[in-house]
């Protein structure tokens, strides 16, 4: 089936730009109080991802914020050559007085302080939930990251800046926020500004796709209690969507998406956890009853309870659907 030229444009727009910008005018605020505990060190504050590089897109809810603690830095030596590094130990001795855990303790403290009850610290970001008109935020308390290529003297000295932070087991992320929003914006322009209506066309296009039951959205390891190779992943995908596509025939459009989005708790993670159901998986599993949907779920049930690698899946959907 085409699609037509009208739904491609409304596609292309970027999506919630009001709300968002509202959305990291607060969060901002909030990170910049003169309360917080780290006010009188050096720190920025800015955007990034899908909003901050202008490709969101309706279906995506979260304003990605960076708090950038500058009074400490991280950095890598590996391009540097022996003179250059020992130039580099002396010049910075010793080691910094302000960690990255404690200024994340104290971002933490200033978001709670700001949005009480909203708050959840995660491994990688702060999540603020969404209430009124606020978007859900993710906040990532860093601290400022080089890379040095040439290290003559401290003043003459080259450098990649980005951003660093750690997880709760102590691996440390290095990633280049704003280097990353140049090269997009440098693409953009090198294509008469159609590579960011571009992308966000695209995002539309797998969220149509993953809503009809086309394809599924990768397995989100948080909810993975072991390890799993991909390609293993890739087949249980494509065992789970199975049922889906020989529902298609009897059912219209719109009960298909409705029952798969339902489901998709199923496809993103108790395939391969084979976990009891969750507390949320049990409501969505009520609201599909209560929309009369139950004896397609049925059917999928059955499907997956045939499956040697979804038995215990569908054995349990098809109880709850008994």
């Amino acid at each position: 089936m085409a699609i037509p030229e009208t739904q491609l444009d409304t596609w292309s727009h970027q999506g919630a730009v009001t709300q968002s910008k509202d959305t990291y005018a607060t969060v901002k605020r909030a990170l910049e109080s003169e309360r917080a505990s780290y006010t009188c060190r050096d720190f920025e504050v800015f955007l990034q991802g899908s909003y901050g590089n202008d490709t969101n897109v309706y279906a995506e809810s979260d304003v990605d914020v960076v708090i950038r603690l500058d009074a400490t830095f991280y950095y890598c030596l590996d391009d540097l050559n022996p003179v250059e590094q020992a130039a580099f130990q002396r010049a910075h001795p010793g080691g910094a007085t302000y960690t990255h855990a404690q200024f994340k303790a104290h971002v933490v403290a200033a978001l709670e302080t700001a949005f009480p009850r909203a708050v959840t610290p995660g491994n990688k970001a702060v999540k603020i939930a969404a209430a009124g008109n606020r978007r859900n935020a993710d906040v990532v308390a860093a601290a400022q990251y080089r890379r040095y290529y040439t290290f003559p003297s401290a003043s003459g000295a080259t450098y990649a800046e980005g951003i660093c932070f750690f997880l709760t087991d102590g691996t440390q992320i290095v990633n280049y926020p704003r280097q990353h929003s140049a090269n997009c914006t440098a693409k953009h322009q090198a294509t008469n500004e159609w590579f960011k209506p571009t992308v966000r066309i695209l995002k539309n296009i797998r969220r149509a796709m993953v809503d009809a039951g086309l394809i599924v959205l990768e397995f989100r390891r948080d909810l993975v209690g072991k390890r799993v190779d991909r390609s293993q992943q890739v087949r249980l995908r494509q065992r789970a969507v199975r049922p889906l596509w020989k529902l298609a025939g009897d059912m219209a459009e719109r009960q298909l998406r409705s029952v798969h989005e339902r489901l998709r708790w199923l496809l993103e993670g108790l395939v391969v956890t084979g976990r009891p159901l969750s507390a949320n998986s049990r409501h969505q599993l009520v609201s599909l009853q209560g929309d009369g949907q139950a004896p397609a779920a049925r059917k999928i049930a059955a499907e997956w309870a045939a499956d040697s690698a979804l038995a215990a899946v569908g054995a349990e959907l098809a109880q709850r659907f008994a």
